[in-house]
């Protein structure tokens, strides 16, 4: 089951509709995949999504949500696919969302997220794809990222990181794209990305 919006350019989506979705399909239990794209929805990402414990896939990108993710949303436990990017997001990521071992790509660029990535990062044992890029991130890049022998894409650009480049990150042996750039990184080139 698939529920997608195709909104003309002249739609508006309030704060109130997405309390319409909270009643409707918050109940669809077996839903899979919910795409809301570029569908100019306003306000915060309703809590009761975690209801949805069928998820796979959720992608909210392009809107006009603000606030923070909910903590809940670490409960839906099945969930692979999660787009957030190119909103009005902020606060810190919750410790939650590192909970989240099926997740095979991460995508919260263009958002306002800050705060420091937390060791826990390493969970994500099975992604391939994670886009941070232009948020408000600091604090050093965790050696946990370099443990996530599945990814492929990761940008980390604009954000606020500081510190030298991990060495542990040339032991990502599948990564295809990597962007590091616009940042506050310090310190020599690692050797070891030269094995990449």
């Amino acid at each position: 089951m698939v529920v997608s919006n195709d909104c003309t350019s002249t739609m508006v989506w309030t704060l109130a509709s997405f309390d319409w979705w909270k009643r409707q399909i918050c109940l669809a239990r077996r839903l899979q995949e919910l795409n809301l794209t570029a569908s100019r929805i306003h306000g915060p990402i309703p809590s009761e999504f975690d209801r949805l414990r069928s998820l796979g896939q959720l992608s909210l990108d392009g809107n006009l949500l603000s606030g923070s993710i909910p903590v809940s949303v670490g409960n839906i436990s099945g969930l692979q696919h999660l787009s957030l990017a190119a909103n009005s997001l902020s606060s810190v990521i919750p410790p939650s969302l590192w909970s989240l071992s099926s997740l095979l790509e991460l995508d919260l660029s263009g958002n306002s997220f800050e705060g420091s990535l937390p060791p826990d990062v390493g969970n994500l044992k099975n992604i391939y794809r994670m886009d941070l890029s232009a948020n408000q991130l600091s604090g050093i890049i965790p050696n946990a990222i370099g443990q996530l022998q599945m990814l492929e894409f990761l940008d980390m650009s604009h954000n606020l990181f500081r510190g030298p480049i991990p060495q542990i990150l040339g032991g990502l042996v599948s990564i295809k794209y990597l962007n590091l750039s616009s940042n506050d990184l310090t310190g020599a080139i690692p050797g070891s990305l030269a094995k990449l």
